[in-house]
């Protein structure tokens, strides 16, 4: 089955990113049909981003392994026009149930742990990049730090302080 990548916007960056990922694509899927496709004002909700290979993004609403992957990844997820190929692995998705439904924190993240597996095996999205956040602080500013997340903790909130 031919394998389409679409991407939105004309600008030579964005057009050369397009063919170089179909370029590494194809050294590393010898034998597949992939190529690229310019689509104007692309959007989640275009019929066009159904087909197997497109561009798109999540930012995390809350820090659990939950909404990223079962919000996005479970079969039939109402988040799906971010995760946009379509994929369904049944395996995956009793995992994401479980998981969602423990209490237990180490059983938690063995069993997200086992349905990333499954969608990584199942090539249900690959990753080109993740975004770093960056600030700049007044000296001043003492014990002010960002999570991974990119939230503040409350804890971060409570120890802030600007010094004189």
């Amino acid at each position: 089955m031919p394998v389409r990548y679409y991407f939105n916007g004309g600008s030579s960056q964005t057009i050369n990113r397009a063919n170089a990922l179909v370029e590494q694509w194809q050294a590393d899927f010898p034998g597949w049909q992939i190529s690229d496709g310019w689509c104007d004002h692309c959007t989640e909700t275009d019929t066009s981003w159904t087909q197997p290979l497109s561009n798109g993004g999540w930012g995390e609403d809350y820090p659990d392994e939950q909404d990223f992957l079962s919000s996005l990844w479970r079969t039939g997820s109402v988040y799906s026009t971010y995760s946009p190929t379509g994929v369904s692995v049944p395996a995956a998705d009793t995992l994401l149930d479980q998981a969602d439904a423990s209490t237990d924190q180490a059983l938690r993240a063995r069993l997200y742990q086992q349905a990333e597996q499954l969608l990584v095996n199942q090539v249900a999205a690959i990753p080109l990049f993740q975004s770093e956040t960056v600030y700049v602080m007044r000296t001043r500013v003492v014990n002010w730090r960002v999570a991974p997340t990119g939230q503040t903790p409350l804890s971060v909130w409570q120890t802030t302080y600007i010094s004189r």
